[in-house]
């Protein structure tokens, strides 16, 4: 998971949004079956990366859900 955020990461600094978010997406998927508190950890790291993806593009709605569903993971996990 640390692999593909740190992909995340550089597609967002690149400003490819929708990489980013699809990435992000795909290690929030991968680690929600784990519950872990690494697991949990790196999905919350993936919300909210999925959260600055949106607000970059200027969707503040999606962002916000994004960052409930991730402080939503933090408090469950």
């Amino acid at each position: 998971p640390e692999a593909l955020l740190d992909d995340a990461r550089e597609a967002l600094r690149l400003g490819h949004t929708a990489e980013a978010r699809r990435l992000c997406a795909h290690v929030a998927r991968a680690l929600s079956a784990d519950g872990g508190p690494a697991a949990t950890a790196a999905a919350c790291a993936a919300y909210r990366l999925a959260a600055r993806a949106h607000a970059i593009d200027g969707d503040l709605e999606a962002a916000l859900d994004v960052l409930r569903t991730a402080a939503a993971a933090e408090a469950a996990g």
